[in-house]
C-alpha cells in the first residue's frame, strides 16, 4: 500500500490543474474529476449492510465526533459495502479517459487512493460500459433486507453523509 499524507492542503486540487494548464499546448493534458452517483451509492450501501453492522458504524462515528476526530470516514470501515462499486467505477472511468490523451491527470480522494491503485492494477482489458456500474449485479446472491431496516440504514447513512438526502430532497418536498 502507498503511504499518503493525511493532512491535505488547498493546493491538492490546484496543483494538478496548474500542471495541466502549463503543459505545452501540443501536449494537451486533460484533468478528470468524476464520482459515482451519490444517491445510487447510498441506496446500494443501505441494501447491502445489516442493521446491526450499520448501528455499530454509526456508534463509532458518534464516538469519533465526541473524541474530536472530525476526519472520520465511515466508508473505510467496510470497503466491500461502501467503496468497492465507487472505486471500480472510478478505475474504469480513468482507464477509458486514458484513451483520449497521452497524458491525463485524475483527481482522486487521498483516503481512497490505495484502493484505487489496487483496483487500477486489476482493471479488465475489455472496456466495460459505465452504465453497467449502475446495475445491481448481485440481485440473486443478495441477502433479503426488511424495508424498515433499509429505511433505518438509509437514515443513518444520510446522517453520515451530512444529510444529503434531507437537504436535497426532503427539505424541498421533492418526494411528495
Amino acid at each position: 500500500m502507498l503511504n499518503i499524507q493525511t493532512n491535505i492542503s488547498g493546493d491538492a486540487i490546484f496543483t494538478p490543474i496548474l500542471y495541466s494548464y502549463f503543459t505545452r499546448l501540443d501536449n494537451y493534458c486533460p484533468v478528470y474529476v468524476c464520482d459515482f452517483p451519490k444517491l445510487l451509492q447510498i441506496k446500494n450501501s443501505s441494501m447491502k449492510i445489516s442493521l446491526g453492522e450499520m448501528k455499530n458504524i454509526f456508534k463509532t462515528y458518534l464516538d469519533s465526533i465526541y473524541n474530536n476526530n472530525f476526519f472520520f470516514d465511515y466508508r473505510l470501515m467496510n470497503y466491500e459495502i461502501f467503496l468497492k462499486d465507487k472505486i471500480s467505477y472510478l478505475a474504469e472511468t480513468a482507464r477509458q479517459m486514458t484513451f483520449s490523451s497521452k497524458k491525463s491527470v485524475f483527481l482522486i480522494d487521498y483516503k481512497y487512493f490505495d484502493h484505487f491503485i489496487e483496483t487500477w492494477r486489476k482493471v479488465d482489458k475489455k472496456i466495460i460500459p459505465l452504465h453497467n456500474f449502475y446495475i445491481d449485479k448481485n440481485k440473486e446472491n443478495k441477502k433479503h433486507i426488511d424495508f424498515v431496516d433499509f429505511i433505518e440504514n438509509l437514515i443513518m447513512i444520510d446522517l453520515l453523509e451530512d444529510s444529503f438526502v434531507f437537504e436535497n430532497f426532503v427539505k424541498f418536498k421533492v418526494c411528495d
